[in-house]
């Protein structure tokens, strides 16, 4: 595993991997992917914040996917002609990115 510092941080494929199998960095990650769903579920519709959770983990990236289930949620999320822009997951995403700093 290397990690490369400088004025770009840097990972290579091979750390990249063994970060993601690290039980410790992946119950980080979900944390972070319950705490978005969480602050997400308070920012939209009821009917669309029932289906917000998490929908997959893939340890072999490291990634954790949160999001809502309903076929109709990126209509709340990016707006439409009858529906308003709430921009719930971008902002739940943007304040608990401030929370983890």
């Amino acid at each position: 595993m290397s990690i490369t510092v400088s004025t770009d941080f840097q990972l290579d494929d091979a750390a990249v991997e063994e970060i993601g199998r690290s039980d410790d960095v992946m119950g980080v990650v979900r944390n972070c992917a319950e705490t978005i769903g969480a602050v997400a579920r308070g920012y939209c519709v009821r009917h669309i914040a029932d289906t917000i959770e998490i929908l997959e983990e893939d340890s072999a990236l490291g990634a954790v996917y949160v999001g809502s289930r309903s076929s109709f949620a990126h209509l709340w999320e990016f707006g439409s002609i009858k529906t308003p822009t709430l921009a719930f997951m971008r902002s739940a995403a943007i304040d608990v990115a401030d929370r983890f700093e």
